[in-house]
């Protein structure tokens, strides 16, 4: 659900804090204008108004559309490659996001054999490797034996404003039991580069682009 891009009165008659507040939501703000208005949700539909700004200074504003998901992705492929035998089960995209609030993560997947465990989807911070948004896509064995985009949406999208590493991992056992993904061997996307983790560490694959799609909001 979509929020609004200004801050505002979120509570009740009560009792408020100023922050942004879900469109259509549970949350409410006054809504209406500067002489009648009344405590309920926010919506898009552009015709009602809402205090925008903050404690000590704030205008009655029109509702504004919420912003259009948008899409990054790399889709040229020439090679595929297994992530859990040849990658210590991690594979994926070296890239910075700038300042955006991402919402879904695909990779081009397929499966050989019979595979068990799970596939999940995360985002990892370059600096720390620790995790930002993850999902489980769910068991390796449910993906076709043929390559499409597999997408997962996060359940709480976050804002990201550096460099991360978007990984699809499998805990998955066994040579002809895997999970492959799909790569370009040639550098597609500039200051990007495809990741594989490879004896316990990243590393990055010089010119190479791994097939990816994340979805997401300006901030």
């Amino acid at each position: 659900m979509a929020e609004t891009a200004y801050i505002t009165q979120v509570g009740s008659p009560t009792s408020w804090g100023w922050e942004k507040c879900d469109y259509d939501g549970a949350e409410k703000c006054p809504v209406g204008s500067e002489i009648l208005w009344a405590w309920q949700a926010p919506t898009s539909e552009g015709l009602n108004k809402t205090p925008q700004g903050g404690p000590t200074s704030f205008i009655w504003g029109s509702e504004s559309a919420p912003s259009e998901e948008k899409t990054e992705e790399q889709t040229q492929v020439s090679n595929g490659y297994a992530i859990n035998y040849h990658n210590n089960g991690r594979a994926g995209q070296h890239l910075t996001i700038p300042n955006r609030k991402v919402t879904k993560l695909a990779f081009w997947i397929r499966k050989r054999g019979s595979p068990t465990g799970n596939v999940t989807m995360n985002i990892r911070r370059v600096s720390d490797d620790g995790i930002i948004l993850s999902k489980v896509w769910g068991a390796a064995n449910a993906l076709s034996t043929d390559y499409s985009f597999v997408e997962v949406e996060f359940e709480t999208p976050e804002t990201i404003n550096e460099e991360v590493r978007l990984s699809c991992e499998a805990d998955v056992q066994g040579y002809g039991n895997d999970i492959f993904y799909m790569y370009q061997n040639t550098d597609v996307k500039a200051d990007q580069v495809h990741s594989r983790y490879l004896a316990g560490a990243w590393a990055d694959q010089g010119s190479e682009d791994c097939a990816y799609r994340y979805k997401y909001y300006e901030v």
